[in-house]
């Protein structure tokens, strides 16, 4: 009963979401108060992340993972540079201009899934100039991005605008990994759900690549350390745990979604997600939200709601073309498979 209840849960988008939104609050809590944030990342993907993961991928074998080692090595690889590049932007921006360069997420995950094939909508949007068929999505895109900046433009007084071109141009990079990273994830994920002929096709599990993942971000950040802070120290064991677990649950969950979803959508309910962690902080914690936050985040949540419904739109109505387009691609990939 209890397997076939997880592997239910498992199908459902929106549990998986809910799943995403417990580990990234348990995220948030552990490193709020974290001296050292660099080295945190470092000790808790490489030296605990890594072994604690390693059991489960091993346990399958390495035949799927040698065989998509290009996508996965450049997952990790994006994992890697996202992570540790947003966390050094914070050493060189304010809080304020962090917070609306989080808006290129969106903007920039639409355009990378569609010029890499991974979101057939967005490449026509772009392809044949069709996004006004879609009026709904385009405006959502367009309230989700102008939320952050909405938050930073209106502000609390805090100065959090401070910065130079170094720490923008970190965080703008961090931007651009994240997008290119969900959108290769879907394009794997993609490649082994319709090559079902041939069993060596199918991409290897969420752990593989997260016993992939933690150990090229761990090295990352160990290679950034020297740049931010002088400090070695080691962070509590707690912390370490906490994060190593949690940060593993993140991209496992992330990369469910991306495979049930699309890139786009996980880049959504990342903003969603934000407004989420900072609830919990007002009602559990006794922050109060400051007026940026109260607008931008109204501004964020309208634009989800219009990207729902969109979504729900192009789902009970597709286009022919995309349709088309769709059976192209997949009898393409059906005649690889017969070659194999």
């Amino acid at each position: 009963m209890t397997p076939n209840l997880l592997k239910w849960a498992w199908q459902k988008w929106w549990l998986v979401t809910l799943a995403w939104y417990f580990c990234a609050i348990l995220v948030v809590v552990s490193v709020k108060h974290a001296k050292h944030k660099s080295m945190l990342t470092v000790v808790s993907n490489l030296v605990v992340g890594w072994p604690l993961v390693a059991p489960f991928a091993l346990r399958g074998g390495m035949r799927h993972l040698k065989m998509h080692w290009r996508k996965v090595f450049a997952i990790a690889l994006l994992a890697g540079l996202e992570r540790n590049l947003t966390n050094s932007s914070l050493y060189k921006i304010g809080g304020s201009l962090k917070t609306a360069l989080h808006g290129f997420n969106v903007i920039f995950t639409f355009f990378a899934a569609a010029l890499c094939g991974a979101d057939l909508a967005g490449r026509r949007c772009i392809g044949s100039c069709a996004c006004s068929d879609n009026l709904l999505l385009t405006l959502s895109l367009l309230l989700i991005s102008g939320g952050s900046l909405v938050t930073a433009l209106v502000g609390d007084g805090s100065g959090g605008w401070s910065g130079d071109a170094l720490g923008v141009t970190l965080q703008l990079s961090s931007s651009l990994a994240y997008a290119m990273k969900f959108s290769v994830a879907k394009l794997l994920f993609h490649k082994g759900a319709d090559a079902g002929v041939s069993p060596e096709s199918l991409p290897p599990s969420k752990l593989q690549i997260a016993f992939v993942v933690n150990p090229v971000t761990g090295l990352m950040g160990l290679l950034f350390l020297p740049f931010f802070e002088k400090s070695y120290a080691l962070p509590p064991l707690g912390v370490t745990l906490a994060v190593a677990v949690c940060a593993t649950g993140i991209l496992i969950f992330e990369l469910r979604l991306t495979e049930l979803t699309s890139p786009l959508t996980v880049s959504v309910l990342a903003v969603l997600h934000n407004v989420v962690i900072v609830l919990f902080f007002c009602l559990l914690e006794g922050e109060e939200m400051s007026r940026g936050e109260i607008a931008g985040f109204t501004v964020s949540t309208l634009g989800s709601i219009c990207y729902a419904a969109a979504s729900k739109r192009q789902s009970l109505h597709p286009n022919l073309e995309q349709q088309q387009e769709l059976r192209r691609s997949n009898s393409g990939m059906e005649e690889e498979g017969m070659e194999l």
